[in-house]
């Protein structure tokens, strides 16, 4: 009796699909949580598209650094911050290059001009820090 190709490469494909299908099977219904991306731009509410920071605050706030700007997002809606030219508690640029909380509850917001900007979450007056090159 010789074997032939055929005759070895028909159990591996049997294998194989059977691997393929039990897979498939036992991945179904497995617990793991379904998640839901919902896309947000502009027109939603973020002062522009393209976002350059992200910070989960310890309240679960989401903040995204903008070059137009610094969004708080609550679930439902976004709240905008931009510089105010005659406000010295606004931001001191609209361009949000870094966000961190610190341990104290504090949002230290790095902009484009080397500045660091802390805000607290509860009221939101902005404070203009010491300026880091």
């Amino acid at each position: 009796m010789t074997f032939t190709d055929d005759m070895l490469y028909r159990p591996c494909i049997s294998i194989f699909l059977l691997m393929l299908t039990c897979t498939a099977l036992l991945g179904q219904g497995t617990g793991h949580p379904f998640y839901k991306f919902t896309h947000f731009t502009s027109q939603d509410g973020l002062p522009q598209n393209s976002i350059l920071a992200i910070l989960q605050d310890d309240m679960g706030y989401l903040w995204f650094g903008t070059d137009d700007g610094l969004a708080r997002f609550d679930g439902y809606q976004f709240t905008v911050y931009k510089h105010q030219f005659q406000n010295p508690n606004s931001l001191n640029n609209n361009v949000i290059r870094g966000l961190v909380q610190d341990k104290n509850g504090y949002i230290w917001i790095s902009t484009e001009g080397g500045a660091s900007t802390s805000m607290t979450l509860l009221p939101l007056p902005f404070v203009l820090c010491e300026t880091v090159n």
